[in-house]
């Protein structure tokens, strides 16, 4: 017997039905069992970037931060050696954090 256009439409219940997702998509992704590590993930990178963060912010006083020079005289300057890599490591520490956090929420969602 086939089924109504009714059925067939998505309802509040129905959307969340996994079933539902794999019949249409042929996929499913089931990212509850990931939970608790993209959790602890999440944290260690958190707590990376904030380090990274301050440790970039290091020598710049109020001047700087505000437009009017600061120690430098407002001249552009550019990273070289270790500054350099914390730059580019903050900046991948963000992606991840990013990209990580995406993945939390999906596993989130799908607890319980």
């Amino acid at each position: 017997m086939p089924r109504s256009d009714s059925e067939n439409t998505p309802g509040p219940a129905r959307w969340r039905d996994r079933v539902w997702f794999k019949e249409k998509t042929g996929i499913i992704m089931n990212l509850q069992p990931w939970a608790p590590y993209l959790s602890i993930t999440l944290i260690i990178l958190g707590v990376a970037l904030s380090a990274l963060v301050l440790l970039q912010a290091k020598g710049q006083d109020l001047g700087g931060f505000l437009g009017g020079g600061g120690g430098e005289s407002g001249a552009f300057r550019t990273r070289r050696g270790v500054e350099s890599v914390l730059h580019r490591l903050t900046i991948i520490i963000a992606i991840l954090f990013f990209i990580n956090t995406l993945f939390a929420f999906l596993a989130w969602g799908q607890v319980g």
